[in-house]
């Protein structure tokens, strides 16, 4: 383990501690409010393809979600050579399959001595959050997981990331690498609802800091990724919140991982009128975070934007528990 930096930085308007460390193979930046109230907890985080820690930065910046980690020190988990100007893998480099790759972040919830964590991931993240979840029980309280997938959705998919793969090798963005980066992130609607220049500037982003050799190694164990569907009913102990949208390419792999598991420790909300919740209504997904942590007790004070429009704390009209 070695340490890089530290720096401050501003969070919702609060100085912010930023420390960067290596564990393994694995960056690691912890980032903490400056403040004087206790820590209760630790939240972890694992990205998607194409991104890094700064995505999730961006979300706790948020004015709603900010209020949700003042109590919590957060641990930006970044996929081996995906972070903001990396070089390139070494070529006897070997980039692990996904849930190997859980397998090895355990040693980070070691280093730093984690338990009772809250997790959060999205997409490629998620299945990664999922299988660290199920490898290492005892370490969490809950997990929110956006659009996991367990597995290729089909021969299309395939193919283009299968393409996709090839050419960020070889070639490095070119606009077929692009088209399936919007594809996984934003879906076939993107040109109808989301904002374009969102999209241009995540897509932008990616292709300005990212090395695309190396993601095309996480892009290939994304592809490569095995059916977890069959397990995460015996082995995912904690309590799961999913999160997907209405116009998601991933939202029936989000039902389905829901149907799977215990109702009484797992809900699903879906939000409407989106493709990527995360990034189009991230105050619906912290507010779901929140409901999942006042649902384990952890922030018992804090409110939901329903609550603090009147009335009790309650789940919203898409936030649904299937009894069937």
């Amino acid at each position: 383990m070695s340490t890089e930096t530290t720096t401050m930085s501003e969070l919702g308007g609060a100085e912010c501690k930023l420390t960067v460390e290596r564990v393994g193979d694995f960056r690691v930046t912890i980032q903490e409010k400056v403040t004087s109230s206790a820590k209760i907890g630790a939240l972890v985080t694992i990205h998607d393809i194409g991104l890094n820690r700064q995505c999730y930065m961006d979300f706790l910046n948020k004015e709603y979600n900010a209020q949700l980690f003042d109590k919590f020190i957060v641990y930006h988990i970044e996929v081996p050579g995906q972070h903001k100007d990396a070089e390139q893998f070494s070529a006897d480099y070997q980039f692990l399959p996904l849930p190997k790759m859980a397998d090895r972040m355990i040693a980070v919830l070691e280093r730093y001595h984690l338990k009772d964590v809250i997790g959060l991931g999205v997409g490629a993240g998620a299945v990664l959050m999922i299988h660290l979840a199920m490898s290492a029980p005892e370490k969490f309280l809950g997990i929110t997981v956006i659009d996991p997938a367990d597995k290729s959705l089909g021969f299309k998919e395939w193919g283009e990331q299968k393409l996709a793969a090839w050419q960020l090798e070889k070639k490095g963005f070119t606009s077929s690498v692009e088209k399936f980066l919007m594809w996984h992130l934003f879906g076939t609607k993107a040109s109808k609802g989301v904002s374009m220049d969102m999209l241009d500037q995540v897509v932008k982003d990616i292709t300005t800091h990212q090395n695309p050799y190396n993601l095309s190694q996480y892009v290939k164990a994304f592809m490569e990724r095995t059916d977890f569907m069959q397990e995460i009913g015996d082995k995912l102990k904690c309590s799961v919140l999913i999160i997907t949208s209405n116009h998601s390419p991933y939202k029936d792999q989000a039902y389905i991982m829901h149907s799977k598991l215990d109702k009484k420790k797992s809900s699903i909300l879906e939000s409407d009128n989106t493709i990527n919740a995360f990034f189009e209504d991230p105050d619906k997904c912290g507010e779901g975070m929140l409901l999942l942590m006042q649902g384990l007790g952890l922030v018992p004070t804090l409110r939901t934007r329903t609550a603090s429009r009147g009335g009790s704390v309650h789940r919203t009209a898409s936030m649904s528990e299937d009894d069937s």
